[in-house]
């Protein structure tokens, strides 16, 4: 999958092509700050960093679990979700049968450029 990493918001970029890089299929994300800037913000962005990656709805679990051990083996603490507001890097998984989606959905949130980056050294 041929990803335009130059059209992801900047703070996000390495972020998403890590997870591509270590086969995850990313089809959505945000670095909590670029679609707020300027004159026209984006209504519909969310307010903190995030990378949405769909699997196969039998796969939810043990693709959530490989992401854990794959974040805590690149020096990123992942914590249990928190009310929201919190910063804590998250992962978390959904499957919606109603949806009439095949995939589920793996959700990682508060984890940029900067914090993968930071974790790493």
């Amino acid at each position: 999958m041929d990803v335009p990493y130059s059209e992801l918001d900047p703070g996000i970029r390495n972020t998403v092509r890590w997870l591509n890089d270590n086969d995850f299929s990313t089809h959505d994300s945000g670095d909590g700050v670029s679609k707020f800037v300027g004159d026209d913000p984006m209504d519909c962005a969310l307010p903190f960093p995030h990378v949405v990656m769909l699997v196969s709805a039998a796969e939810l679990i043990p693709e959530c679990d490989r992401l854990c051990r794959l974040l805590r083996a690149a020096g990123v603490r992942v914590e249990a979700a928190g009310p929201e507001g919190t910063e804590n890097v998250e992962i978390s998984g959904n499957y919606d049968p109603a949806c009439g989606l095949v995939d589920a959905v793996v959700w990682l949130a508060n984890l940029d450029d900067k914090g993968l980056a930071a974790a790493s050294k």
